[in-house]
């Protein structure tokens, strides 16, 4: 097994071959595996390198809502040209996820339970934009609604899901 300064060393090395361009991903990577159970994402509009790869972005996050944009691109289409229905999917969960946490206690964190989402149109450039809210905190589950536009502002998804609370404070002394 690898000591700490041998993983370092080997850590530096590669990002020294990172190209400039991957280097925002993997300190986002960084900064999500370093972040202590329940407690709130960073400032930074990134939530990882999978919201960075689908060109996820949060936009607002707040007293129960959250706002996150996808700028569309031709790695995120579908065959047919329009994108993807599980990028859409994905934007969707990012932002229920980040309203839900935007309404919990400091111990406490969440998970997805299910979303139910309608396709209404499709979208082929551009950016797309998720506004989400809660509409009823439980003690353990969380509802929420999701609406998705275009930039021209025609509606293309709506959702509803529901996250589990989960408390972190009473998991730890167990």
């Amino acid at each position: 097994m690898a000591t700490r300064q041998e993983t370092l060393a080997e850590l530096h090395a590669l990002l020294d071959t990172t190209s400039d361009e991957r280097l925002p991903t993997i300190g986002a990577w960084i900064r999500m595996m370093a972040r202590k159970p329940g407690a709130p994402p960073s400032g930074g509009a990134s939530s990882g390198p999978l919201t960075d790869f689908l060109r996820i972005r949060r936009v607002e996050m707040g007293n129960g809502r959250a706002v996150f944009e996808q700028e569309i691109a031709p790695e995120i289409l579908n065959p047919n040209g329009v994108l993807a229905g599980p990028a859409v999917y994905a934007m969707v969960d990012y932002s229920m996820g980040a309203a839900t946490t935007s309404a919990l206690d400091p111990n406490q964190a969440c998970a997805t339970i299910e979303i139910k989402i309608s396709y209404l149109a499709s979208v082929r450039e551009g950016i797309v934009r998720a506004e989400t809210e809660v509409v009823r905190k439980g003690r353990q589950i969380v509802f929420l609604d999701s609406k998705v536009r275009d930039s021209t502002g025609k509606l293309i998804a709506v959702a509803s899901g529901s996250f589990f609370v989960l408390d972190l404070g009473a998991r730890t002394q167990k």
